[in-house]
């Protein structure tokens, strides 16, 4: 411990052989100054399959994970070991989601079982269950017959219901899979790891539905009120407009129930994604650069223009041509440096982000594109054509704080001399104007000459005792 900090997997092994010499746990903890549960964690980390020690010992999966990956262990061994494969899979490909076990092991576990369907048996118990798992389980005729008659029975409730009728399980439907030692609980995930169990648990809930539905009391049909003028016969135009309104009012009576359908939906389905995928990717990056369009620059809508305008033409050479004239007496003059049309470098930036081939390179060509006009010295373009950064505005200003520790470690050391002598600069040159303020103030001294205004505006004063002339106003 002296000599180096060990890893979780070298403490485990010492501890391990300290329980093996004798020592108890509570003897270990005492010897170690540790505490006796971190002994007993520790100890437990070589019950993990062979493939999850040596991630813990590569630092792969986190100390954080560990009492996750041995839950999942206590309740399914044969899900432990697919979950040390996929993560040592993923570690080969560069994607480190140990980290993201200890902080969502939910959404870690359902990748894994979705990238090796069939593997092994696991299901939702959060959710409400379709006609499609009814079929699957093949639960049996009778479970099947309750489940149509449970649609039925949700159509006559509320004629304007979409979707199928919610299936639920309850509190004693999760009692009883927890009792039986197949209940995975990860946060707001719950999978029943067993088919048997869940098969029962399926039938229990339909049954349930159907008897709450046939006990629940039938809504009041109204007569929808016929279109017509009060004085005489209704014209036809009058006519269409009502059965229009009515049918708005259906829709709109509908819709209510339909937005707690799509609610639901968006939970279960949409809270977690996966962030290798590309749509994700494309979703955020093209939303952050914004439209594709030629109208002025500094705006929110106009943001890619403004990135290509005032970063990427400015930061890579191919969008720029120097020339150096020679004056009449041999030498080199100044060095002028023009740069390419906007829409050139506009172009450039949607052919670099469009050739992006997996999320985290479209990720990545995003960055460099907003880092170009972040940290551009934009000092080389004239003042009227230089713009404020476009990174946009968060909470707490978090993106952009984000931003600054993914993109400064990257930055060249010239980046950073430079942007400092231009702060030393600004600082000397405010410093120096000071000065001459001051200097050019007249002092208030009671033995002075007074100070003559001449004819031609000129203004004279005497400064120790000699006198000079002075135009108005100058330093």
């Amino acid at each position: 411990m002296r000599r180096k900090q060990l890893t979780p997997l070298e403490e485990a092994r010492a501890v391990q052989k300290m329980l093996d010499d004798g020592y108890t746990a509570d003897g270990a903890a005492t010897v170690l100054g540790w505490s006796k549960r971190l002994v007993t964690v520790r100890a437990r980390i070589l019950e993990l399959p062979e493939a999850a020690q040596v991630l813990v010992g590569t630092g792969e999966i986190p100390p954080g994970a560990i009492d996750v990956l041995l839950a999942i262990r206590q309740v399914s061994p044969p899900l432990c070991e697919l979950l040390a494969d996929v993560l040592a899979e993923q570690e080969q490909q560069g994607n480190r989601l140990g980290a993201q076990l200890a902080r969502d092991p939910g959404w870690v576990v359902r990748q894994a079982i979705g990238q090796h369907p069939g593997r092994l048996f696991a299901a939702s118990v959060s959710g409400t269950l379709y006609l499609q798992e009814v079929d699957e389980l093949k639960l049996g005729k009778k479970t099947q017959a309750l489940y149509v008659e449970a649609c039925e029975l949700h159509d006559k409730l509320d004629r304007y219901a979409y979707g199928p009728p919610p299936v639920r399980f309850s509190g004693a439907d999760l009692d009883q899979a927890r009792a039986a030692g197949v209940l995975l609980e990860l946060g707001s995930t719950r999978l029943v790891l067993d088919r048997d169990v869940y098969r029962q648990l399926a039938c229990q809930a339909v049954a349930r539905t159907v008897t709450s539905s046939a006990s629940a009391p039938r809504p009041r049909r109204t007569r929808r009120p016929q279109p017509g003028r009060r004085h005489g016969i209704a014209r036809p135009r009058e006519t269409l407009d009502a059965e229009h309104r009515a049918q708005v009012r259906e829709h709109a009576t509908r819709a209510h129930g339909v937005n707690l359908d799509l609610g639901a939906a968006l939970l279960d389905g949409l809270a977690t994604v996966d962030p290798g995928s590309l749509e994700v990717a494309r979703f955020f990056a093209y939303g952050l650069l914004g439209p594709d369009t030629s109208s002025h620059l500094g705006t929110a809508e106009h943001r890619a223009r403004t990135i290509a305008a005032n970063g990427i033409r400015v930061v890579l050479a191919e969008h720029r041509s120097t020339d150096t004239p020679i004056l009449m007496t041999g030498q080199p003059g100044r060095t002028k440096v023009t740069y390419t049309d906007p829409s050139e470098a506009v172009k450039w930036l949607w052919k670099f982000v469009d050739g992006a081939k997996t999320a985290g390179e479209l990720y990545g060509r995003t960055l460099v594109v907003f880092a170009a006009q972040h940290y551009a010295h934009q000092i080389a373009l004239p003042t009227s054509q230089r713009r404020p950064s476009v990174l946009p505005a968060s909470r707490k200003d978090m993106a952009r704080k984000a931003f600054a520790k993914i993109a400064k470690p990257v930055l060249p050391a010239s980046h950073g001399q430079l942007a400092r002598a231009i702060e030393r600069e600004a600082r000397d040159y405010h410093r120096r104007q000071t000065e001459l303020e001051q200097n050019a103030r007249p002092e208030a001294d009671p033995s002075a000459d007074t100070v003559n205004v001449n004819s031609d505006d000129n203004v004279r004063e005497d400064v120790d005792g000699e006198s000079r002339d002075r135009e108005p106003g100058a330093a």
